[in-house]
């Protein structure tokens, strides 16, 4: 009897959202400020600025993302239901099932294989990597380009040709990664399409010509190697390329066997100061042999799913492969899109051995353990200051978690804990504004004012473009009846303080 095509979504979407029901009750962290809460734009519904500037211009931030669809519907949620982090972690959910859904039907379609699909969408369903995507509000982008990505390759197989192009363009507004899937659809015309004409896919390329004059046009203010400084990473490509191949090996750690996962991984990765170290001269043999191989199975037997996949696996790294210079050299959720090709390159390769009984049996307590490592990873995710915590067992030195650390701090109210946290992190690094800003704030919550005057006046000396403090002070000098120092800083600073 023919199976209904809705079981193994069913399934899955099942799975999903009891896999992930804890991150319901997470609340907003990170970046979610810059891109949510304190976004001027998605809290005012500004439709016009989110197609003409960048996701964190409304927060007065430089930088170079592109997201007009993740900002419109952080909007959206604001407008209808308010700033609940509850509905935001329900969204960002039911994005993650909706894209392990069309990753099954894709994969369905390519290969008419219902079990293999089905595995490949459950390893990328509960792998706990993905948590840095889906139990952050923040990562929505991930969820998001990935779901319209693979609905577009699934309809350009489908022949549905504006419905893909549909897809396609909303894969790249949601997130820049999502360029990835423009060599993609050429990987799936030339395997699996070739019948039809080349020019199919001229659309395409287009599409992706005119989004990427926009982009370096008007959305690209940010000067990425000026935001790394001085270092070699910034200026050497070799050395970039160098360090992603270097990295690729903690990748395939934490793809197969994830056990530490945490944020701030660049403070803990070393470059290499050659390309010629045995770590990166192996990978590179090795993967040319596998990549042999694969060419030579291709051609005898005309089965090109694997060697599909092992492409598809590497295109999914380009953005983060050192070619283009971003904001990091590794996150835990570069992977989000890889992990599909990992699981589908093995799966088909070893499909007899993984599809026995034996196999099955394996994959079935491989993916329970994959389960268990999300649900102890969520809660790490749900819980600010835990969060923060736990990174900070990882990363003892990033001032950005300490500073982050002490705002959960005083959003709880343990303000004494955050002012030792900042005395301390002043320490680590004292040319870091925000600290003092943040210090200041906590004085002033505590009503001590003069001790919030003084770290405010730290703040924009170390900064005098530091707005936030201006302003703070400014408040500080009005609200406690000090007239004449706040026209003075009026009279010092008026770009910053009038309205």
């Amino acid at each position: 009897m023919r199976q209904n095509k809705w079981f193994a979504p069913t399934i899955l979407a099942l799975i999903g959202f009891a896999l992930y029901l804890p991150s319901f009750f997470g609340q907003f962290l990170w970046d979610d400020e810059q891109l949510i809460y304190q976004n001027q734009y998605v809290l005012n519904f500004r439709l016009d600025k989110f197609f003409t500037d960048s996701a964190t211009a409304g927060r007065g931030v430089v930088s170079n993302y592109y997201r007009p669809v993740q900002s419109t519907i952080y909007a959206v949620i604001n407008l209808m239901l308010g700033l609940r982090p509850f509905y935001f972690h329900l969204v960002a959910v039911l994005l993650h099932l909706a894209a392990a859904v069309a990753t099954y039907r894709f994969f369905l379609l390519l290969s008419r294989k219902r079990l293999v699909s089905f595995l490949i969408a459950v390893f990328f369903l509960v792998h706990p990597i993905q948590t840095e995507a889906v139990s952050y509000i923040s990562g929505l982008s991930d969820p998001l380009f990935v779901l319209f990505g693979f609905l577009c390759l699934t309809s350009f197989l489908g022949h549905r040709h504006l419905f893909s192009l549909f897809y396609f363009l909303l894969c790249l507004l949601s997130k820049e990664t999502g360029l990835v899937f423009a060599p993609l659809i050429f990987l799936t015309w030339f395997f699996c399409d070739k019948t039809h004409a080349l020019r199919r896919l001229f659309p395409y390329i287009l599409i992706t010509g005119v989004y990427l004059l926009f982009h370096f046009t008007y959305i690209n203010n940010y000067d990425s190697v000026a935001g790394w400084g001085d270092g070699p990473y910034a200026h050497s490509l070799l050395l970039r390329l160098a360090t992603f191949v270097q990295n690729l090996y903690l990748y395939l750690s934490l793809t197969i066997f994830p056990k530490t996962l945490f944020m701030e991984r660049d403070l803990t990765i070393s470059l290499p100061t050659t390309i010629f170290t045995p770590t990166i001269v192996s990978f590179v043999l090795i993967n040319l042999a596998i990549l042999g191989g694969l060419l030579r199975h291709y051609h005898k037997q005309k089965k090109y799913l694997p060697l599909l996949c092992f492409l598809g696996f590497y295109i999914s790294f380009l953005p983060v492969s050192g070619l283009i210079l971003i904001n990091g050299i590794f996150y835990e959720h570069f992977l989000y899109l890889p992990l599909v090709f990992f699981a589908a390159f093995f799966l088909f390769l070893l499909e007899k051995k993984l599809l026995s009984r034996p196999g099955l049996v394996i994959l079935t307590l491989y993916f329970v353990m994959l389960a268990g490592r999300t649900a102890v990873r969520e809660y790490d995710w749900i819980d600010p200051v835990r969060f923060y915590q736990q990174t900070l067992n990882h990363a003892p030195n990033s001032i950005r978690i300490r500073n982050n650390l002490g705002m959960a701090y005083s959003d709880r109210g343990e303000t004494d804990q955050a002012i030792t946290l900042y005395q301390e992190s002043i320490k680590i690094d004292p040319r870091v504004p925000n600290l003092y800003h943040n210090l200041a704030q906590a004085y002033q919550s505590k009503g001590d004012n003069v001790s919030a005057e003084k770290y405010y006046q730290e703040a924009i000396a170390i900064d005098p473009n530091f707005f936030y403090s201006h302003a703070s002070l400014y408040q500080l000098y009005q609200s406690t009846g000090q007239k004449a120092k706040a026209d003075d800083l009026l009279g010092r600073y008026p770009q910053f303080l009038h309205q």
